[in-house]
């Protein structure tokens, strides 16, 4: 489910979400509008108070939106990239232990 819709279903005003992860209202209307990306943590973070029906992976990954429309910021890059790199560790990790 996207972030709008759960929003919208369960009647939760964008500012006591936002309130409840520490973050602003505005931030949010961003990620309403697909105008930014959340940072992983931040997902994740968005994915437990959700109690996992808005999944991180819909949030960093939205398949509507253009990559050009995409803004990202250093701190959200890196953080991505940590991310990524992780799970490709933790798959070839895994791949190794089942040869």
């Amino acid at each position: 489910m996207d972030l709008k819709r759960y929003l919208f279903e369960k009647a939760i005003p964008v500012k006591e979400f936002a309130e409840k992860l520490g973050v602003s209202a505005g931030l949010i209307y961003h990620f309403l509008k697909r105008k930014r990306l959340p940072s992983p943590k931040l997902a994740s973070k968005i994915e437990d108070l959700t109690e996992g029906l808005v999944r991180k992976e819909e949030l960093l990954f939205p398949e509507s939106v253009s990559p050009q429309k995409w803004v990202f910021h250093e701190g959200d890059v890196r953080e991505r990239l940590e991310d990524h790199e992780e799970r490709l560790q933790k798959l070839e990790e895994s791949i190794l232990n089942k040869e």
